[in-house]
């Protein structure tokens, strides 16, 4: 019951691996991957594509497939042209994660 008070968690317990960054880096790789998707789903949308689709055959002119179509006419639908800064928003927090490698860096600048 008299535990003393430099047993306190500083940091590091006996016994634990230092933290390596590994899940930060694959959540920054599925972000960027999230983002070049968007990105080419909504740069080649077309809504010329929509008869396609709808009777099950892949989209002509969506590189991501009828999948990237929907994807693509659901942001249009709800950003208009404003759906096109996302992947660039997802891309640029992506690029942060990988950047702010360890949590004790500044991420500034």
């Amino acid at each position: 019951m008299g535990h003393s008070k430099s047993n306190k968690r500083s940091g590091n317990p006996k016994g634990s691996t230092p933290r390596t960054g590994m899940g930060r880096d694959i959540a920054a790789v599925v972000v960027m991957a999230a983002a070049l998707v968007l990105g080419l789903a909504l740069l080649t949308f077309s809504v010329h594509d929509a008869p396609l689709v709808a009777r099950g055959l892949p989209a002509g002119s969506n590189l991501v497939g009828p999948v990237g179509h929907r994807l693509a006419t659901d942001f249009y639908r709800v950003l208009g042209f404003a759906a096109l800064v996302v992947p660039v928003g997802l891309g640029l927090f992506g690029w942060k994660l990988f950047r702010c490698a360890t949590r004790r860096r500044s991420c500034s600048g």
